[in-house]
């Protein structure tokens, strides 16, 4: 008996830096959620795999139920469907409104922005006052000239002589 080699049995070419392990069956899965800051993808583990298949997926036949059972049957499906449809609906109008933002979102922002502008007039208060305190510093520590000022007699003026004063 002749045996075919299949190709990923080819002993001709035998991959020795690891591509084995990256030619193995990627693990798909099992559901993929999108958000709106990213996606999320969820994987089913070994234990969910062996309990899914111990279940029976048994499906409900309406052409084979009384009229009770029927009519419940249909009344589910009706209301899980309408359901569905309100969620769905409400969730695009509610984006279109812009309602997906918290409650109170507003107030919260208003609180941060005056905190902000509370401590930027806080801090131009100290560098004002830093700036004041500097300036009365220097006029207060200014050199005093020795001797009296320029304006101030230092010689009696004579009573009413005031021929006198032009020799001043």
């Amino acid at each position: 008996m002749a045996q075919v080699q299949s190709p990923d049995r080819d002993f001709t070419n035998i991959p020795l830096d690891g591509d084995a392990a990256m030619n193995a069956k990627k693990k798909a899965p099992r559901r993929i959620l999108h958000f709106s800051d990213g996606t999320l993808e969820e994987y089913s583990s070994d234990e969910e795999n062996d309990q899914g298949q111990n279940q029976n997926n048994s499906t409900t036949d309406p052409h084979s139920l009384q009229w009770l059972p029927w009519i419940w049957y249909y009344l589910a499906l009706t209301f899980t469907k309408t359901f569905s449809a309100a969620d769905t609906c409400g969730e695009k109008l509610a984006w279109f409104f812009g309602i997906t933002s918290p409650k109170y979102q507003s107030a919260i922002d208003e609180y941060y922005r005056a905190k902000s502008l509370e401590e930027k007039e806080k801090s131009e208060d100290t560098i004002l006052q830093s700036v004041q305190t500097e300036e009365s510093l220097t006029v207060t520590t200014a050199p005093q000239p020795s001797g009296p000022p320029p304006y101030v007699v230092t010689e009696p003026v004579p009573n009413k002589d005031y021929q006198q004063l032009d020799k001043y």
